[in-house]
Formats: structure tokens, sequence, C-alpha cells
């Protein structure tokens, strides 16, 4: 048997899998500014995403800081090898373009706190 044959299987190779990597703008003030009202526009924002992301069908991998990552929902299901071994959707691709199109909307809507 291989080495650690046996051992819990921990990642998965997916072979078509859309993801998308958000980053709000302008990086210069949101890192110069950490304040509570920064805090609270992002979780507004983010939980604004989060709606986006249900609505389309797709799967919200991730937020760190001001990163966002959206990934397709096969991605959900690594080990699910059925779902794994299905073409891949187009709708997938589809739902992707329209959920970036949603996610720059909802940014726009917002405005960072001022300080003062």
């Amino acid at each position: 048997a291989a080495p650690g044959a046996d051992a819990l299987q921990v990642c998965q190779e997916l072979g078509m899998v859309s993801v998308m990597f958000c980053s709000l703008e302008p990086q210069d003030k949101l890192k110069a500014e950490a304040s509570e009202g920064l805090f609270s526009l992002l979780d507004q924002i983010f939980t604004q995403f989060d709606d986006c992301v249900k609505h389309r069908g797709l799967f919200k991998y991730q937020h760190v800081g001001d990163w966002y990552i959206v990934a397709c929902p096969r991605a959900e299901r690594p080990f699910d090898e059925a779902e794994q071994a299905k073409p891949y959707p187009d709708e997938h691709v589809v739902a992707m373009v329209r959920l970036a199109r949603d996610l720059q909307d909802a940014a726009r809507q917002q405005r960072l706190p001022t300080s003062g």
C-alpha cells in the first residue's frame, strides 16, 4: 500500500471549476482605515455579496479581509465522485459572469465611512 493510503483524504483534484476572486477598491483607503465604520461597511457589503451568490446558485468559498472568493457549486462537493464525473455545465460560467456584474453593482451602492 502507498504511504498514507489509510489516512483520511483531505484534498481532491477538480478538473473543471470556475473560481472568482474579488477585491474591493480603493485599496489604499481600505488598508489605512481600520475603524468600526469600515468593518461595519465590509459586513454590509459581504452580506449583500452572500445574497447575490445564493441567488445565482454559486458557492461562497470564503472571505478574508477585503477579499471575497466564489466558486461554482461543484467546488462545494469535491469528494462527490458522481458530481465531479459529470460534464462541466456552461450555466456555471454564465452564472459567474452575471454574479460579477451583481457584485459590482452591490459594491457601487456603498460608500467608505468618512473620518471625522
